[in-house]
């Protein structure tokens, strides 16, 4: 990029630096009159269309087929192609219904020259092709106008209905057409029939209803290096390729980034994609994806101590609680919260694998440097720098120590031994939340060797007060206020810290510590013959706002644990085994995972006219007749149970047990009712 301060020379001089970079050597054409294909070395000095579409299954005629079909045509013609009707190749029906189809449109509405990305790239050269994929956006954005061929939406299709195909199209949902609906300014649309069913302009509403990218955007009132990394991000989260590393590949022009194109590195594509942003595009909110709490976070409650009383329940590893105020009105069913950090058994990159990571990441966007250091607080903050090494990507983050700003009563470090856990401020707010930061839940770890410090990405639990027990969720951002920013201004420190780029495997499919690839990782791992099995912290807060009377007590004698559950004239008792015994062959096993963690459930029912003693119940069930009795095996094919019965008050109840955990230590069974 060119260095001088801004004006219409620098405007030149930075338009010049981005013709060389992007500008291809040669853009081949197709002749909408004659069929043949026609090479240009300056895109931008021709007038040409482009047909963005989807490809069938069957696949599509290459460069080669069109090549070779037009050499048999010139073969059987002495006089040059396009000379008469009868010799072009455009009339020959062994080419393909859609080239023709195309040329024709083109040629009717008055363009001589169409590029198509199937037939007029030649993909047998490697070259080529990165070539080609390196220049795609600036192709699209100079095209003089994109049809946008969606060819499973039939003839008068009326895209503003609610029920249209056309927001069903498979266009919609493909990774490529991001670029080919955003990069140019008219687009458009066309039926199975080669029908107009209208623009991206006249259909913004429409289209941004579908694809959530802003009217703004589409309209090209908005410029990309405006929108955040984290909100372009967002734009493929739900998007699908082929090839994995198409991920990656379609979103380059997207970010403006050139880079080689090598089929077969897998997801390291995306990773390398995120690293050439890091270096072009001063925006931290590509660290902010996974799972946010975008309302202000809120520490727990310090409950007064009539309200504490005794417990038999280990709450130490309860999430935090962000909305303390719902639970004012009863305060007799609060268990005292405290902070869960998850931790990850080995180091989580703080780069995402793929666009989906990114899917809840719209409402971020980036802050200017500046804006940051008057939040902060700060005189001057110099601009973070990134630079690779053999140890990962060494930059600076200000960061707050989750022991400095959270009550002692609600940080339990001992739930993961071992783990520094902080908050990394980033410079990014939510849309919402003016004057608000974007902190990443992360922990540090220093080598022995080296001293250098290695960040790590984390996720912390959060629970929202509420009567529906599914509230409790994962969050890897969290928001800042500024009150909050200003009291524990004085506790930020600045420190250089070494990023791995490399994201895990096994967190591909993860979607919370529950999901079967984690468990089938973490037991991969060297781990104990016998692993504990623990009630989860939060399962006796969400039960109590519930108005269930909770128990939860070891019982020595089985080996089990059991949970006592009380409303009304109702009684549930839940049994699980006090250990998890895992095979002796773990992973080498045929089955590693050959025994499981065994939940057994009991209803009981009152059997006379009496009342409840307590809050916390009768501590026998001699008063109690057995109604219902269920017996389940949880295993990773199997991580969750859920029984649904008749409650004595005549109500449909449903509970839920789920086999969870947070490292090879730390088992846990999640129960929820509803």
């Amino acid at each position: 990029m060119c260095s001088c301060p801004y004006d219409k020379a620098s405007d030149s001089c930075h338009l010049q630096s981005f013709l060389v970079t992007q500008a291809p050597k040669t853009m081949r054409l197709l002749d909408t009159w004659t069929g043949q294909f026609h090479e240009v070395e300056n895109h931008f000095e021709v007038t040409y269309v482009i047909l963005s579409h989807t490809w069938t299954a069957a696949g599509e005629q290459s460069f080669q087929d069109v090549r070779s079909l037009t050499s048999q045509v010139l073969s059987l013609n002495s006089s040059p192609l396009g000379t008469s009707e009868t010799d072009s190749v455009l009339e020959d029906e062994r080419l393909s219904a859609k080239i023709r189809s195309a040329c024709r449109i083109a040629r009717e509405h008055g363009y001589r020259y169409l590029w198509l990305d199937s037939c007029c790239i030649d993909k047998t050269s490697s070259a080529e092709l990165s070539e080609a994929i390196n220049c795609m956006y600036a192709w699209y954005r100079d095209a003089a106008v994109c049809y946008a061929f969606l060819s499973d939406v039939p003839d008068g299709d009326a895209p503003r209905d609610a029920y249209s195909q056309f927001r069903q199209s498979r266009w919609f949902r493909r990774g490529w057409t991001l670029q080919e609906l955003i990069a140019p300014r008219d687009v458009i649309f066309l039926s199975s029939g080669w029908q107009v069913l209208g623009t991206k302009i006249g259909l913004d509403t429409v289209v941004e209803e579908v694809t959530s990218i802003d009217r703004a955007v589409l309209g090209h009132q908005e410029l990309l290096h405006e929108v955040s990394v984290a909100r372009r991000m967002s734009w493929a989260a739900s998007r699908e390729c082929t090839r994995v590393e198409d991920e990656a590949y379609s979103l380059m022009g997207i970010f403006d980034i050139n880079m080689n194109t090598l089929y077969g590195e897998g997801r390291r594509a995306f990773v390398r994609l995120q690293e050439e942003v890091l270096k072009r595009i001063p925006d931290q909110s590509l660290f902010a994806w996974g799972t946010p709490c975008l309302t202000a976070l809120r520490l727990p409650p310090v409950l007064p101590e009539r309200f504490r009383g005794p417990m038999t329940l280990d709450i130490s590893d309860a999430p935090l609680v962000l909305n303390p105020d719902a639970f004012a009105a009863r305060p007799q069913y609060v268990v005292n919260p405290s902070v869960e950090f998850i931790s990850k058994p080995d180091a989580v990159s703080l780069f995402a694998s793929s666009p989906r990571d990114f899917r809840s990441s719209h409402p971020i966007r980036n802050i200017p440097h500046i804006a940051l250091v008057e939040r902060l607080g700060l005189s001057s903050l110099s601009v973070p720098t990134y630079t690779s090494s053999s140890y990962g990507i060494h930059t600076s983050f200000f960061l707050l120590s989750a022991s400095e700003c959270l009550p002692q009563s609600t940080y339990d470090p001992s739930a993961t031994p071992g783990q520094d856990w902080h908050f990394a401020i980033l410079a990014c707010e939510p849309a919402a939340l003016s004057g608000h930061l974007i902190a990443l839940v992360c922990s540090l770890e220093q080598d022995p060797q080296t001293g250098s410090v290695l960040m790590k990405g984390g996720e912390m639990g959060s629970y929202f007060a509420s009567n529906n027990p599914k509230r409790y969720k994962i969050a890897r951002v969290v928001a800042l206020s500024p009150d909050q920013l200003q009291s524990w201004r004085g506790r930020l420190q600045r420190k250089n810290v070494y990023v791995s780029p490399e994201p895990q495997s096994h967190l591909l499919l993860a979607e919370s510590s529950a999901s079967p690839a984690r468990l089938m990782y973490l037991l991969s791992k060297p781990h104990p013959s016998r692993v504990p099995v623990s009630l989860a912290g939060w399962t006796a807060g969400v039960l109590r706002t519930l108005g269930f009377a909770v128990q939860y007590k070891p019982m020595p004698e089985l080996q089990t644990h059991q949970l006592i559950l009380f409303k009304g004239r109702d009684c549930v008792v839940i049994e699980h085994e006090d250990e998890k015994v895992l095979s002796p062959e773990g992973s080498r096993g045929t089955d590693p995972f050959e025994l499981a963690t065994r939940v057994i459930l009991r209803g009981y029912h009152h059997t006379g006219d009496i009342t409840q003693g307590s809050v916390d119940g009768p501590e026998s069930l001699h008063l109690y007749k057995l109604s219902i009795s269920y017996i389940c095996h949880l295993k990773p094919e199997n991580l969750s149970e859920w029984w649904e019965f008749h409650a004595m008050d005549g109500q449909r109840m449903r509970i839920r047990v789920t086999l969870k955990a947070t490292n090879l230590s730390q088992w846990y069974l999640d129960v929820q009712i509803s």
